[in-house]
C-alpha cells in the first residue's frame, strides 16, 4: 500500500489509540475531559463578560458621533475619530 492511501486511516488509527489509552486509563479520560470543560467554560465567560462590558460602554442607539462615550473607546470610535481628523484630498508631497 502506497503512502497516499494510508493518510485515509490516520484519523481512524488516532481515534483507536485514543480509546484504549482512555479504556487503559480512565482516570485521564476523566481528567481531559474535565479539564476541556473548564477550559471551555471559561473562554465562554471571558466572552460573555466583555461583551458585556462592549455594550455597557457602547453609546445610547440615538448617539451616532459619539467619539469616546464613558471614556472606553472602542475600534470603531477611534478609527472614525482619526478619520475625520485626515484632510483626504489635500495632497501629502
Amino acid at each position: 500500500m502506497s503512502v497516499q492511501r494510508w493518510k485515509h486511516y490516520i484519523p481512524a488509527a488516532l481515534l483507536l489509540a485514543s480509546a484504549w489509552l482512555f479504556a487503559a486509563v480512565p482516570a485521564l479520560a476523566v481528567l481531559i475531559v474535565s479539564g476541556a470543560l473548564v477550559f471551555f467554560g471559561l473562554l465562554y465567560a471571558s466572552i460573555v463578560y466583555k461583551v458585556h462590558r462592549a455594550q455597557d460602554s457602547a453609546p445610547p442607539p440615538g448617539v451616532v458621533d459619539a467619539e469616546f462615550y464613558r471614556g472606553e473607546p472602542n475600534f470603531k470610535n477611534v478609527t472614525v475619530h482619526f478619520a475625520r481628523r485626515v484632510d483626504w484630498f489635500k495632497p501629502t508631497v
